[in-house]
Formats: structure tokens, C-alpha cells, sequence
């Protein structure tokens, strides 16, 4: 309601995509390629995953109800990690440069840095289903009630959309 911060956790690394699974904090870090599972009350890492970035690097998490996302910026690829001990259950190759990755329940979307998109993906085949473009620069995203959010990285600010039904 009133945008103060209400905690902060130390995390000694550099920061790239943060989901939630329910019960945990995900943090990526590019500076030692490793995912962190963190208890969001106490700032403790219960696990670090080590990760090959293939000449990418760490971009975007998100959290599908199940397993979590994480998208390879650079190198291409988007993975399905199980939460209990982060190994890799599925990867597809995707657009090289895809930055941000959200889930809306169905659907994968991630956004594509390059031609400023955010693109549909089936996460059981890899599929690209649809993009649409966005005016700007569009980095890390989420879906919260029937709207889609992106970070613009160009002018800092986030924006919501609403894409249309039959999306």
C-alpha cells in the first residue's frame, strides 16, 4: 500500500531473476552460476544449485504451481528445475536473448530483448503459440490479476497490459 520496505535480506552475489514457489525465495546469481533457495523469513540458503550457463547467462525464474523456470539469457535456452533439488527436468531452445519469464497459470511467456516481444510458449514442448509486441524495452515480467507486467528497461518504469482473450 504505501511502497516501504518491510524487509530486506542480504544476498552477496549478482542478482539476476527472484521467484517465489510458495514456501521459498529463488535467487539467480551470475556471479558464481548458482541458484539459491531461501526461507524469506530468516534469510537462510537451504540450497544452492550450481548452474552451466553455456555463454549465456542467468535471467529470468518463475514458479509454474510445480517446478521452476529459469531462462538463459544469451545461450537460448529455457529450463524446467525441480524445487527440491534443482535438477533440470526439460530444456528448450528458445529466442537467444529472452530476459524476463512468467507463468499465467497455462502458458510460459518470456520476454525477447532483442525485438522487444514477449513471446508464448507451450511449457510441454517448447512451442512458440504467439508474440505480441510491446512499446518498449521489456526485461523481467509477471501475471497478476488478468494482466501481464513488464520491466522497461530503458526508462525504469513497470507497465501493465491486458492481452486479449484469446490469448
Amino acid at each position: 500500500e504505501t511502497g516501504q520496505v518491510v524487509l530486506t535480506i542480504p544476498f552477496d552475489g549478482d542478482v539476476a531473476g527472484t521467484a517465489w514457489d510458495g514456501e521459498s525465495l529463488w535467487q539467480a546469481d551470475n556471479r558464481t552460476k548458482t541458484l539459491s533457495r531461501i526461507n524469506p523469513e530468516t534469510g537462510e540458503i537451504s540450497l544452492v544449485v550450481e548452474c552451466d550457463t553455456e555463454g549465456g547467462v542467468l535471467g529470468g525464474l518463475c514458479f509454474d504451481g510445480t517446478d521452476l523456470w529459469l531462462i538463459v539469457t544469451g545461450a537460448g535456452q529455457l529450463r524446467r528445475l525441480r524445487t527440491s533439488d534443482g535438477t533440470i527436468l526439460k530444456v528448450h531452445s528458445v529466442r537467444k536473448n529472452g530476459l524476463g519469464i512468467g507463468y499465467d497459470g497455462r502458458r510460459l511467456w518470456y520476454t525477447d530483448i532483442d525485438d522487444g516481444r514477449v513471446r508464448k510458449v507451450d511449457p510441454g514442448t517448447g512451442t512458440e503459440l504467439m508474440s505480441y509486441a510491446l512499446t518498449k524495452t521489456p526485461a523481467g515480467l509477471a501475471f497478476a490479476n488478468d494482466r501481464l507486467y513488464f520491466s522497461d528497461s530503458s526508462t525504469g518504469k513497470i507497465h501493465a497490459v491486458t492481452l486479449n482473450s484469446r490469448s
